[in-house]
């Protein structure tokens, strides 16, 4: 996106000008990784992070276990939106059971404690009427319509999916990094 392409961009000039930009800024990268970036962000060992919206408000409020000074923005050229998900496995020994349960979340009211005890926005609708005004105006969670119109989906690229795994094979291999 900071070049100016789509997330799910399929050209292999475009992808290959991503991998180098990578590797130059990698230099400035402590690690590459989604399970850690709250601590590190949290202990001072790093100063910016990509971070979930939750972990991210989390790390910047002490009454978390998070610490003050830490803010949580999304860069104006966007940045991925992503949700939670909901499955019953095939063969699940008590698939009506987990359908009732999930179909139990999504009670609004149910739906909005969920919200608010997690700190992520819902897109339940109807629950947004018992959610609390400060939290359904907090743009960190519920971003403007502008800035949503930044925001992208990450997208099955098909066949693409292999140059994907080569470039961040060479990508690694190119930073030293497993």
């Amino acid at each position: 996106m900071y070049l100016g392409y789509s997330i799910n961009d399929t050209d292999p000039a475009h992808l290959e000008e991503a991998k180098n930009l990578l590797i130059e800024q990698s230099k400035c990268v402590k690690a590459y990784d989604s399970q850690t970036n709250d601590d590190l962000i949290i202990s001072g060992e790093t100063v910016l992070s990509h971070i979930w919206t939750g972990d991210a408000i989390l790390a910047g409020s002490p009454d978390s276990g998070g610490r003050e000074g830490i803010a949580y923005v999304i860069p104006s050229e966007g940045c991925t939106i992503w949700q939670d998900n909901m499955a019953v496995p095939v063969g699940a020994p008590n698939a009506y059971t987990a359908m009732v349960f999930m179909n139990y979340t999504q009670y609004p009211d149910i739906a909005a404690q969920n919200a608010e005890y997690v700190g992520y926005g819902t897109p339940n609708k109807a629950a947004k009427e018992f959610i609390d005004p400060d939290m359904l105006a907090d743009k960190r969670i519920y971003p403007s319509a502008e800035v949503a119109e930044h925001l992208q989906w990450i997208e099955d690229v098909g066949p693409a999916l292999e140059l994907y795994d080569r470039i961040w094979t060479e990508f690694k291999a190119a930073v030293g990094s497993s």
